[in-house]
């Protein structure tokens, strides 16, 4: 799954391709939040991919989030940081998964998928609909 957030005038939006490598086929989400901060976007781009990717086979996030892979790989101290809560339930869903492949991609680095979801987080947090993708993508 690549996770993109964006935070367009206060407003948050996610988006999210989600890639099943065997079949090639994938899904993409945009989806406008309301109030917030940019971290706390790809915190909530996070949680719903580990809602809605399937458990039984290997799960990869693929971000441009330093701060989000920062979380995900440290469990959150309840008594320090932002976005507590919201943290330990991406951390939930992180231990019911198990192993998670977690990847730092560039935005604007030639990965389609990664600015696909950045594009599809752009058109969340502005409340636009996005462009059809085009099918052919090499992530």
């Amino acid at each position: 799954a690549w996770v993109g957030a964006s935070c367009a005038a206060g407003t948050m939006g996610i988006g999210l391709v989600l890639v099943d490598r065997a079949s090639g086929a994938h899904r993409e989400l945009s989806l406008g939040l309301g109030p917030g901060t940019n971290n706390l976007a790809y915190l909530k781009a996070a949680q719903v991919a580990l809602a809605v990717l399937p458990w039984d086979r290997p799960v990869c996030i693929s971000t441009n989030s330093s701060t989000l892979l920062g979380w995900m790989q440290k469990r959150p101290d309840p008594q320090y940081g932002s976005h507590v809560e919201d943290r330990a339930l991406m951390w939930e869903a992180l231990e019911k998964i198990g192993t998670v492949d977690l990847r730092q991609v560039s935005q604007g680095a030639g990965d389609a998928f990664e600015d696909r979801a950045c594009e599809l987080a752009r058109c969340g947090a502005e409340g636009r609909e996005p462009v059809p993708a085009a099918r052919s993508w090499k992530g």
